[in-house]
C-alpha cells in the first residue's frame, strides 16, 4: 500500500518536473467576443463630384488653305447628384512637331470664357459656368516652317473642384475631362486642273480629253511647305470608287519632272487619257496609305465664255450664268495659289494662277532728262508673291532718276499697248521718292479713258530738300577771281 502510493507521488514529481518550463511559460490566457447586430433604419452615403464633355476628340488634317479652319463643339454638363462644380481649362502638349504645334492658332467660345491665341498658350480662368463650348482651330496662311504629314498631339484639359474650395489640389473632390487633339499638317494640296481641253486657245493647243502630255488633261499639285516632298506612291482619282481612273504620279507623266516636289512650287500631274467629266466630277488626291489628302468637287463655273485674245489682251466681257458643261480650256483654280478659294480662270500648268491676262507692265528705264519712262510689252511676273487684282499693274525695274531734288520734271509719259483702252494714273508716290529713286514699285489704278494711246502728267515739281540753317561764319578777304563764300 506504502509502495503503491510512493510511486504515485515519484510519478506525479517527474511529470511535474519534465513540464515545469512549460508551465513556466504561460503567462496569460486570451479570449475573443463578437456580436452582431443588424438596423434596417440607418444609412451612410459618400459625396460625389462628377461632370461630363461630349465631343471628346478632334482629329484630321489641317491646312494653311483658307475656309479649312477645324470647328468642333463640346458641351460641359454636371453628373446628376454631383456637388457643385468650378473648374478651368488649359492645353497640354502631349507630342508633335514643335514648329506645327506653335503654328496653331485656338478661338474659343464660351458663356464666360473667350480665347484667341496659339493653341499651347490656352489657359483660361476659373469659372462655374457650364454649357457650350465652340472651338476653332486655324493655320496662318503664313505658317510653312514644317513639313506635309508632320503631327501635333495636344490635350484640352478641364479640371474640375468644389465650389467651396480655392484651390484643385486642396478639394479632396475633384475630376478631369480632356478633349484630345490629334492633328497632322497637310501642306500639300490640289492647286489647279483643267478637265476639259479642246484644242487651240489663248496661244496653246489644249489637244483633247485623251491627249498625252503637255496636251489633255492635267492636275496641278502645290506644296505650301519650306520643305520638299517626296509623293512617290501618291495618286490622282475621279469620283470613281474604282481604280479605273487611277493614276499614279510617277516621273513619267509630271512636269517637272519626277516625284518630288520643292519647297513653295507646283507639280503638274498629266491624266493621259480621259479622266474627268466634261459636265461635273470631283477630283481627289491619295497618299501612299490610301489616305484622302484633298479633293475639289466641281458643277458649276464662274465664267461660261471669254473671248479668246492670244498674243493680245484678254477680254474683260465674259459670259454669265450657267454652263451645261465645265467652258473648254478653263480650269480650276485656287487664287492666290496653294491657300485661295476656287475660281476657274486661265490655265496656267506649272506657274502662278491668274484670273485673266492682266495688265503688268516693266518700266526699263527713265531717261535723266525728260524722266520718260519706256514701258515694255505686258508680261506676268512670275516671282511675285502675290498676284495683282484686276485693275491693277506693276511697275518694277526703275534703273535711273534724276538725283538733282531741285530739278523740275516737265513731263512723265507713260507709253501703253496700242489696244489698252485704260489709262494709267500713278496714286499715293510722292515726287521725292521717285526723285531720290526710293521707289521700284508703283501700283496703276485704271480708269477708263477712249482711245488714248498715252498719258501725260504735267508740270511735275520736285520740292527742294530744305537746306539746313548754317551758323555765320566770319568773312573771308576777297581774293582775285573768286566768289565770297559764306
Amino acid at each position: 500500500m506504502i509502495r503503491n502510493s510512493l510511486f504515485k507521488i515519484l510519478a506525479i514529481l517527474l511529470i511535474i518536473g519534465f513540464n515545469w518550463s512549460g508551465l513556466l511559460a504561460i503567462g496569460q490566457t486570451i479570449a475573443y467576443y463578437n456580436d452582431t447586430e443588424n438596423s434596417s433604419v440607418n444609412s451612410m452615403q459618400a459625396a460625389v463630384l462628377d461632370f461630363s464633355a461630349t465631343n471628346q476628340n478632334i482629329g484630321g488634317f489641317i491646312g494653311v488653305e483658307l475656309g479649312e479652319d477645324k470647328e468642333s463643339i463640346s458641351v460641359m454638363t454636371k453628373i446628376s447628384g454631383s456637388l457643385d462644380i468650378q473648374y478651368k481649362a488649359r492645353a497640354e502638349k502631349i507630342s508633335g512637331n514643335d514648329n506645327f504645334c506653335n503654328a496653331i492658332k485656338l478661338e474659343v467660345f464660351h458663356s464666360a470664357i473667350s480665347y484667341s491665341g496659339a493653341l499651347l498658350s490656352f489657359d483660361t480662368a476659373t469659372t462655374t459656368a457650364l454649357g457650350t463650348w465652340a472651338f476653332e482651330l486655324k493655320l496662318p496662311s503664313t505658317a510653312s516652317n514644317f513639313a506635309h504629314g508632320e503631327e501635333c498631339n495636344v490635350d484640352l484639359v478641364f479640371g474640375g473642384w468644389r465650389q467651396d474650395t480655392v484651390d484643385f489640389n486642396q478639394s479632396g473632390f475633384t475630376d478631369e475631362e480632356r478633349i484630345q487633339l490629334r492633328l497632322t499638317s497637310r501642306m500639300i494640296v490640289l492647286n489647279e486642273f483643267l478637265p476639259n481641253p479642246e484644242g487651240e486657245e489663248y496661244g496653246f493647243d489644249f489637244g483633247n480629253d485623251s491627249s498625252d502630255m503637255p496636251q489633255g488633261e492635267w492636275v496641278e499639285l502645290y506644296n505650301n511647305s519650306d520643305y520638299s516632298f517626296d509623293l512617290s506612291g501618291w495618286y490622282i482619282k475621279d469620283s470613281l470608287e474604282s481604280d479605273i481612273n487611277k493614276i499614279m504620279i510617277t516621273a513619267s507623266n509630271t512636269a517637272p519632272v519626277g516625284a518630288v516636289i520643292g519647297p513653295k512650287s507646283w507639280l503638274t500631274v498629266y491624266m493621259n487619257k480621259a479622266v474627268f467629266n466634261n459636265t461635273d466630277d470631283t477630283v481627289k488626291l491619295f497618299n501612299d496609305s490610301d489616305i484622302l489628302i484633298d479633293s475639289y468637287a466641281y458643277n458649276s463655273h464662274d465664267y461660261c465664255d471669254i473671248e479668246p485674245t492670244p498674243g493680245d489682251k484678254n477680254s474683260d466681257t465674259t459670259g454669265g450664268g450657267s454652263c451645261e458643261q465645265v467652258p473648254p480650256n478653263k480650269s480650276y483654280a485656287r487664287i492666290p495659289d496653294g491657300i485661295g478659294y476656287w475660281v476657274d480662270p486661265i490655265p496656267t500648268p506649272g506657274r502662278m494662277n491668274i484670273l485673266e491676262d492682266e495688265n503688268v507692265f516693266v518700266v526699263s528705264q527713265i531717261l535723266p532728262q525728260t524722266n520718260e519712262m519706256i514701258v515694255e510689252e505686258p508680261i506676268i511676273d512670275e516671282s511675285a508673291i502675290k498676284e495683282p487684282t484686276l485693275g491693277e499693274a506693276i511697275i518694277t525695274g526703275v534703273e535711273e532718276a534724276t538725283t538733282t531734288k531741285e530739278k523740275i520734271a516737265t513731263t512723265t509719259e507713260i507709253m501703253i499697248p496700242e489696244k489698252t483702252t485704260k489709262e494709267p494714273t500713278i496714286d499715293n508716290v510722292s515726287t521725292e521718292q521717285i526723285a531720290s529713286n526710293e521707289i521700284t514699285t508703283v501700283t496703276i489704278e485704271e480708269q477708263p479713258v477712249i482711245e488714248e494711246q498715252s498719258v501725260k502728267v504735267e508740270e511735275i515739281v520736285l520740292e527742294p530738300t530744305p537746306t539746313p540753317e548754317l551758323e555765320p561764319v566770319p568773312e573771308l578777304a576777297p581774293e582775285n577771281n573768286s566768289e565770297n563764300s559764306e
